[in-house]
């Protein structure tokens, strides 16, 4: 079966200084000044940045060396069990096939489970228990064939477009949690039904006309079940026609 592999490591200061500079303190403000209320608010400078984040991780990391290595080996045990059948049934929900190659997935001590699609890579937040844990694997994976098969369907769309606060981001976080709910895909992954949690309940409140946005993206899936082009054309088509709606996500 032609798949990536999955691989799941420890976490680097390098890593997570780079997820802290790009979501602190836009996105992460709050979390962070939980976390750690003695890190420094940045600077605006780059490379002044990175080097404190680094070397104030660098100190967090020696405290929970042990720990993150011991999550993420178990992680990599339990994913092994599931990987084949997951990747396939995903290979047919978004009808395309995946590339060859290695996705990894790094055990953190950043908050949240921030990706990279370009270089296929996720953070994951090692505060959560295993099985959450296995869920935001499943989660984050599913956005990476989810961005192959817009880029098939949508060649000329720049990856800058794959990211917050992009249509096509805000697209993929909506339909990630109802193909984590297909029961293909649940009986494998999930404890308990995925809902959108945190900040990601606003597609719950948001509106368009008398649906929910939630509602309304999710009667869309429904209707073009087994036709993941018409389906993603019509979701971008309306994502266009309402995207003030999604200007109130924070």
């Amino acid at each position: 079966m032609a798949v990536p592999s999955i691989r799941i490591k420890t976490g680097n200061p390098r890593i997570d200084a780079q997820c802290l500079y790009r979501y602190y303190p836009d996105y992460w403000e709050g979390i962070i000044d939980h976390l750690w209320p003695k890190l420094e608010h940045l600077t605006g400078s780059r490379r002044k940045d990175l080097r404190y984040l680094k070397g104030f991780m660098e100190g967090q990391y020696a405290l929970f060396k042990g720990e993150l290595e011991a999550f993420a080996q178990e992680l990599q045990t339990r994913w092994d069990k599931i990987h084949e059948p997951f990747m396939s049934e995903l290979e047919h929900i978004l009808d395309i096939k995946w590339s060859r190659g290695r996705i990894s997935g790094y055990v953190s001590l950043a908050p949240g489970n921030p990706r990279n699609i370009q270089s296929r890579e996720f953070v994951l937040d090692y505060r959560q228990n295993i099985e959450a844990a296995i869920q935001a694997c499943a989660h984050e994976i599913i956005h990476f064939l989810f961005f192959r098969k817009w880029k098939q369907i949508f060649p000329d769309h720049d990856p800058a477009q794959y990211d917050r606060p992009a249509l096509a981001w805000h697209l993929s976080e909506l339909f990630v949690v109802l193909m984590l709910n297909e029961p293909s895909i649940s009986q494998l992954v999930l404890t308990q039904r995925a809902e959108y949690e945190g900040p990601y309940r606003f597609y719950e409140r948001a509106m368009i006309g008398d649906k929910s946005v939630a509602e309304h993206f999710g009667g869309l899936y429904r209707q073009h079940r087994g036709d993941m082009k018409a389906l993603l054309e019509q979701a971008y088509a309306d994502a266009l026609e309402y995207a003030r709606v999604f200007e109130g996500f924070r």
